[in-house]
């Protein structure tokens, strides 16, 4: 094994990059700017105690600094505390929450409830919630994900790397909810390790690569380099750069940035994310009047397609309906389904649709009973997400059976196949007219 550097000590981001200037690569490409509020909470237990230790300069300075890594994506995150962008909230179960691997998906619904539900209260903003963690002393650690409702922060002083305060924290953590993925698939604590394990693997460094991107090297994820000056490794006589200055990874460097091919991605998302309020979900609670037909709990019949109940805890926030969707696999145009549902009072609804998008879904149409097609929906995203509500316009149901059948009618040049996944149906009753 080999380690190869650049012949001096990197110093740390918050000496390496001023206020105010960018981490972003001098020539990159103009686009025009997404602009996107940010809404900062800090919060504390029922009582008060353990309040979050952070001040609204400190967020300044953390957005400041996540602004530079995305100027190549034409992202913009404006704070604005002089006009309620940074409030207090007391909830020591926000305040407790802490990603945990082995934690079950019902050990951590309850914290997620009330997550999303706080998040829902800021429409078009992108939620950062300042939490002190789960034991007496503060955590220095965050998170976040592309289905995620906002941001998970700590306290600005209480989360260091490579012995100084973190100024990229929240520059990462903002990647993950844009839809960022870390460039590693794997940790090792030393380089022996990670030869061993791509030993162990076959021996091709792709198996290290996580994001999908052609653009980031395939990242090793070595701990004992990660506040050096190594820019190579060699791992079984393989020659590895690493990907030093990306955002996404866990190694050190004086000005941090993303791939283009990871700018495109986080404006996707962040088009999404605004599009549909920021906190795009499937499964917010259903208000007085409204029924939720689960479509993989109703009964269907099928041409040219074949379907299947698909368990979706593993893709997000609990922000599919029933945590569950129907996954109807078509290879081609015209495949469809229907799907039976029964309504027990007659009236004018408001039908929608919630279902999934993918990198391999295609373009469908939706037609209830015997009612004209809607116009095509798109159900292609680079990555897995929720598609929040489609409406299909107020309808007359009468008491008793109704089909809703689901045709694909195209595919995106973008998308790698024809499947499509249906969450719920939501039936909201409107007053007479």
């Amino acid at each position: 094994m080999v380690l190869r550097a650049a012949g001096r000590v990197l110093p740390w981001l918050a000496l390496a990059i001023p206020a105010g200037s960018s981490a972003a690569p001098p020539n990159a490409e103009a686009v025009p700017e997404l602009v996107v509020p940010v809404q900062a909470l800090r919060i504390a237990d029922d009582d008060g105690a353990r309040r979050a230790a952070i001040e609204p300069a400190q967020v300044a300075r953390w957005v400041e600094y996540a602004n530079g890594v995305y100027k190549a994506a034409g992202l913009r995150l404006v704070f604005d505390p002089e006009h309620g962008a940074f409030d207090d909230l007391r909830s020591t179960l926000i305040n407790s929450v802490m990603p945990d691997e082995n934690a079950t998906p019902e050990s951590f619904r309850d914290s997620a409830q009330q997550i999303r539900e706080t998040s829902a209260k800021y429409p078009g903003r992108m939620v950062v919630l300042f939490r002190h963690g789960a034991g007496p002393n503060p955590t220095g650690n965050g998170f976040s994900d592309r289905s995620s409702p906002c941001v998970v922060m700590p306290g600005f002083e209480c989360t260091t790397a490579c012995s100084r305060q973190n100024i990229a924290l929240f520059a990462h953590e903002t990647g993950h909810y844009f839809g960022l993925r870390h460039t590693f698939r794997y940790r090792h604590k030393t380089v022996a390790e990670a030869e061993q394990h791509l030993r162990d693997l076959g021996g091709d460094p792709a198996v290290f690569d996580l994001d999908g991107f052609a653009d980031t090297a395939p990242d090793p994820g070595i701990d004992e380099v990660g506040c050096s000056e190594v820019l190579t490794v060699r791992l079984n006589g393989i020659d590895l750069p690493l990907p030093r200055g990306n955002v996404m990874a866990y190694l050190d460097s004086p000005t941090l940035s993303i791939s283009p091919q990871q700018a495109a991605r986080v404006r996707w998302v962040a088009r999404w994310r605004k599009d549909r309020g920021m906190a795009p979900s499937n499964s917010a609670p259903a208000g007085a009047g409204t029924t939720v037909l689960e479509c993989e709990d109703l009964p269907w019949t099928a041409r040219g397609l074949d379907a299947k109940e698909q368990p979706m805890t593993d893709f997000g926030w609990y922000v599919w309906s029933g945590e569950r969707q129907l996954l109807c696999m078509a290879d081609r145009e015209g495949a469809q389904i229907t799907i039976r549902f029964q309504v027990q009072t007659g009236g004018r609804y408001a039908v929608d649709l919630y279902g999934t998008l993918a990198p391999d879904f295609g373009i469908i149409k939706v037609r209830l009973d015997d009612g004209l097609p809607s116009a095509p929906i798109n159900l292609y995203a680079p990555d897995v997400l929720v598609s929040d509500r489609i409406p299909l316009g107020d309808k007359m149901l009468a008491k008793g059976e109704h089909r809703l059948t689901v045709t694909v009618s195209g595919q995106c040049k973008e998308s790698a196949g024809w499947r499509f996944g249906l969450d719920c149906v939501k039936l909201r009753a409107q007053k007479a007219k």
